[in-house]
């Protein structure tokens, strides 16, 4: 009896020690659960490049301009914690390797659930051929209560358009070459001769720019501050002028050499703003004139005695053979 007895009651310790083993974890599980929601999000930009140019050192930066619950109890939206700046590299757009980068925004602590809608908006720089984005950006965060905790469930950007994405790409930057050629026309024009010619960039209004321009062919001295360039060209000659910002201008302009009797046509006297496509500016300087012909007009008596002469000798000697016969 006393066998069967300690048999038993042993199998209830047991059968016991089972049942607790597997609902004291579960207790614990829904009392103190923890999970690892989701603190950030990241929203990614592509850096274009239009045209050719090598783009400056660029700092983006998106800002929190508004916020709404769409769906709960909660009176508002607590603010996002912070949105990190982006910043490229210089040569950075258009570099495969280099024009993508990611603004990460950190989420608030959320204390009630719900469907909280942020306003996202890029600032508008002041850099000389950059475009920025002006189109906002909606940020949507969905909160949900699990196992007693609020958790945030779902994160999610869409554009201006309502269409879920991550990524944006309507940033770019643009530059354009300036071409200046040299063109020498007419039948007095010197080929040879060294014209000088002076070219001014400036930037728009409230516009910056790092003044990253480079000059290459043929110019003759060459003088460059960034912003001004004086120099010398003779006829087929070009001065090329690189990486100059869209929204920059430029004028062209070359030493006045009417006092040579030379006339001059395709400067570019107003400030042009440079494109994408960039500028060939072509200056020709034409002289022409009337060939002096008054030398050989007064060598017509010289010519008229040399042609007597030779008549004259032809005479006397067919009359000298005519004698002879005789």
């Amino acid at each position: 009896m006393k066998g069967k007895f300690w048999r038993g009651l042993i199998a209830v310790a047991a059968a016991a020690a089972m049942t607790f083993g597997v609902s004291a974890p579960a207790f614990a599980d829904d009392a103190t659960a923890t999970y690892d929601d989701m603190s950030t999000v990241t929203i990614t930009k592509s850096y274009e490049l239009a045209g050719t140019g090598i783009s400056p050192e660029e700092t983006f930066y998106v800002t929190q301009t508004d916020s709404k619950v769409t769906d709960g109890d909660a009176k508002e939206a607590p603010k996002l914690t912070s949105i990190s700046p982006l910043t490229f590299e210089r040569g950075a757009a258009g570099d495969a390797n280099k024009k993508t980068g990611q603004f990460t925004v950190t989420l608030p602590t959320y204390t009630k659930t719900g469907k909280y809608e942020y306003t996202l908006k890029e600032t508008v720089g002041k850099t000389a051929g950059v475009t920025y984005r002006t189109k906002d950006i909606k940020l949507v965060v969905t909160v949900i209560e699990q196992n007693g905790l609020v958790r945030v469930a779902a994160v999610h950007c869409e554009d201006e358009g309502g269409a879920k994405t991550s990524s944006f790409a309507d940033n770019t930057y643009t530059a354009g070459t300036l071409n200046v050629k040299k063109t020498v026309a007419g039948n007095l024009g010197d080929k040879t001769k060294e014209f000088q010619f002076t070219v001014t960039f400036a930037a728009p209004q409230d516009t910056t720019w790092t003044r990253d321009i480079t000059v290459t062919g043929g110019a003759s001295n060459l003088t460059w501050d960034g912003n001004t360039a004086t120099f010398t060209l003779s006829d087929g000659v070009t001065a090329s002028f690189a990486n100059v910002p869209a929204g920059v201008t430029y004028t062209v302009d070359e030493t006045d050499y009417s006092g040579d009797g030379y006339s001059t046509t395709g400067e570019v006297t107003s400030p042009t703003a440079m494109t994408k496509d960039g500028a060939n500016v072509n200056v020709t300087n034409t002289k022409t004139g009337t060939v002096d012909t008054g030398v050989l007009l007064n060598n017509a008596p010289y010519i008229a005695i040399l042609g007597g002469a030779v008549v004259a000798g032809i005479y006397f000697v067919n009359r000298k053979k005519h004698e002879d016969m005789d």
